[in-house]
């Protein structure tokens, strides 16, 4: 399982990669999520999503909102 530093980088990755991929005027797709790890609970995830189910979603950002 990832510590919270790798998913940090990991985001912030996503994030820079998107601004500069705005900039050149490419589609953004926001819900892309390379890894096809749950960026919660570290489960498998399909179709790019970010998150396995609602409840870690929920958890993710009511964790992430108290930061």
């Amino acid at each position: 399982m990832a510590d919270i530093a790798d998913k940090a980088n990991e985001q912030a990755q996503l994030i820079l990669e998107k601004q500069i991929a705005l900039q050149r005027g490419k589609p953004l797709d926001i819900y892309q999520n390379k890894s096809n790890r749950c960026w919660f609970c570290d489960d498998d995830v399909v179709d790019g999503r970010r998150w396995c189910d609602e409840q870690c979603r929920d958890d993710y950002e009511r964790e992430v909102g108290n930061e």
